[in-house]
């Protein structure tokens, strides 16, 4: 029954797109014994509360579309329709970009006007949103290079340009959003050149968007759950103890991990 299970094309998928997870827990580990020797425990429970509030917003917004790809994906694709799907996911995509920005940063500057890191953080929100689709898109494209490179990527790069930051400028939260930007941009930018050849248009098909937020929407709870199961004592604990509370739980946790 195994031996069926585990199957020549499955063995195959696992070396295929197993380097990349390799690395990425690899950068897992260097960078968290880099973050808690350079981060006090309050920058420390600031970064793990901005990522915890990046991963409920991301699910919120746009956990549904992931779900939608994976789904959708190869029946476009065997109907010829490859180019609906994506432009309407496309459209959407980038809709939902637009509202989030416009809502975020009056928001932002009513409330954190006197800091630059939650600037810096919520503009580096909708790329990490757009690299995490790509690297989705990618792997049900088969398309091992880009996805390899895309996902490598965006943990590698990140790491060593903060730590790039961090040794020439000593920047240390905000070199780590600035980073964050860059990397996950430029990683967009060399996407785009390659999504161009496939011709696609900002429009969206009525009735595939209606199927797709059927299928999709239901998905967000659950997405959301997840994330809270680790998220809410982050939030309790901040509220309760402060943020260098929050950077000593979230060490221990990850650490635990």
């Amino acid at each position: 029954m195994l031996s069926k299970l585990i199957s020549a094309p499955v063995v195959k998928e696992i070396i295929k797109f197993s380097p990349t997870r390799i690395i990425s827990i690899l950068v897992g580990i260097f960078s968290f014994k880099f973050y808690t020797e350079i981060f006090s425990a309050g920058e420390y429970g600031i970064y793990n509360l901005i990522l915890s509030t990046f991963s409920l917003i991301t699910v919120a917004l746009t956990g549904w579309i992931g779900y939608v790809l994976i789904r959708y994906y190869e029946k476009h694709k065997k109907e010829g329709t490859l180019n609906d799907f994506l432009s309407t996911i496309l459209t959407v995509l980038l809709l939902i970009l637009t509202i989030l920005v416009l809502v975020s940063l009056p928001v932002l500057f009513v409330y954190f006007n006197d800091s630059n890191i939650y600037f810096l953080a919520f503009l580096g929100l909708p790329l990490t949103m757009i690299s995490s689709l790509l690297i989705t898109y990618y792997q049900l494209d088969q398309d091992v290079f880009r996805y390899n490179l895309i996902n490598t990527g965006s943990s590698l790069g990140v790491f060593f340009l903060f730590l790039l930051l961090f040794k020439l400028y000593n920047l240390k939260l905000s070199g780590f959003f600035i980073a964050t930007i860059v990397v996950n941009l430029s990683l967009i930018v060399f996407s785009y050149v390659e999504f161009r050849k496939k011709q696609l248009r900002l429009s969206i098909n009525r009735e595939l968007l209606v199927e797709y937020l059927r299928y999709g929407l239901p998905q967000i709870g659950t997405g959301i759950g997840v994330v809270l199961l680790s998220a809410t004592s982050r939030y309790f604990i901040q509220y309760y103890q402060g943020s260098d509370a929050v950077g000593v739980f979230s060490a221990a946790f990850k650490f635990g991990e």
